[in-house]
């Protein structure tokens, strides 16, 4: 039986860990670097900020950062998408996604009493627009109410193109206070037969240098030893003579 494996495909950012930035520089625009909002434009626009642990610790679901999007007593049909190029067409792919969301007209962080419904799908061909024919819904585009803690959504479909889109999508249906959605650790890859890839081998290390030998040294002969030492002699004897030689020389000075 055919063994397959996943192999992760290239999401930026997944995780919101990686930076956010202003959309055109518009201040309610507060995107994670690598998505795109979407909204659809028959209902107000929502207010994008990234969340941060430590002041909504609740809507991190890992690290410290999540994506945000909420409407202050309006509706809002709304979320974020990310193309992703370089993919085989004709491979099996999953994205899955974390969602959490509250609705309430209370301040109650922990506690949802509105509609607020949200899920994710993957366009295989590329697309960009949310609202294409195109696109698979996870559940079969039957949405979830994950509200005041995360839940885990994974969708998957046949890739068709050398590229595809994946969206995360939320609906506020009641005009409350509180209407906000919160998306954190999106993960996209696919399915195959393929082994991994081994990691380049590392050069052999090369042998340590090793340090300058001293030149052998030359040990004389027995032979030469004694013809040194009787030339040692010679010198010596002579020396001696020459020095009677003078203390004779000084004695007969002397007298």
């Amino acid at each position: 039986m055919e063994t397959l494996r996943e192999q992760d495909l290239p999401l930026l950012n997944g995780g919101m860990e990686h930076g956010f930035r202003l959309v055109d520089g518009i201040g309610e625009l507060d995107v994670a670097q690598n998505w795109h909002p979407w909204w659809d434009g028959n209902a107000a626009r929502p207010e994008y900020k990234h969340a941060v642990y430590g002041l909504d610790m609740l809507r991190i679901h890992s690290g410290s950062h999540a994506q945000q999007w909420f409407s202050t007593y309006n509706t809002h049909t709304a979320g974020i998408f990310q193309r992703v190029e370089g993919v085989t067409p004709g491979v099996e792919v999953h994205f899955e996604a974390w969602l959490q969301c509250w609705s309430t007209d209370d301040d109650n962080p922990r506690l949802s009493r509105g509609r607020y419904r949200m899920r994710i799908g993957i366009d295989p061909y590329g697309g960009t627009d949310p609202a294409s024919d195109d696109i698979v819904w996870s559940d079969d585009g039957h949405a979830i109410q994950p509200y005041d803690a995360y839940q885990r959504l994974e969708v998957s479909c046949e890739t068709r193109a050398d590229r595809l889109t994946v969206f995360v999508w939320g609906q506020a249906e009641w005009a409350l206070k509180h209407n906000d959605a919160y998306v954190d650790d999106c993960r996209l890859w696919m399915l195959t037969d393929q082994p991994p890839e081994d990691p380049p081998e590392e050069p052999p290390e090369e042998p340590p240098e090793e340090p300058p030998q001293d030149p052998p040294e030359v040990v004389p002969s027995t032979a030469e030893l004694i013809e040194t030492l009787y030339e040692g002699l010679d010198e010596l004897a002579s020396s001696i003579g020459e020095l009677a030689d003078r203390i004779a020389a000084l004695r007969g000075e002397g007298e």
